[in-house]
């Protein structure tokens, strides 16, 4: 959510320059970058999101676990997230900087 979040501010930023007639500034005031911000946000913390959901697996014995749960499908659904998630930062930035 929080990619998505900044993914539209971002954007929203790119709009009203765009269609609006919206002066610079208006991107110089930091609308972008707080955009960028929330993309990384979102990125760092499906990262860390693998890193606590593997120290709680790693509390819990077998039989606590229920059977037929797929124990990677979430760490690995959030390292794709991050990955995803940090290849957009990236875009977004070297989009922000060519201006």
């Amino acid at each position: 959510a929080l990619i998505a979040f900044g993914f539209v501010i971002e954007r929203s930023a790119l709009f009203a320059r765009t269609f609006l007639d919206a002066p610079p500034r208006f991107e110089a005031a930091g609308v972008v970058w707080i955009g960028v911000a929330f993309v990384i946000l979102g990125a760092l913390l499906a990262a860390l999101g693998v890193v606590q959901y593997r120290r709680t697996l790693s509390t819990l014995n077998p039989a606590e676990i229920p059977k037929g749960y797929m124990i990677h499908l979430p760490a690995y659904a959030n390292i794709v997230v991050a990955v995803l998630g940090t290849a957009m930062a990236i875009y977004l930035s070297f989009g922000a900087l060519r201006g």
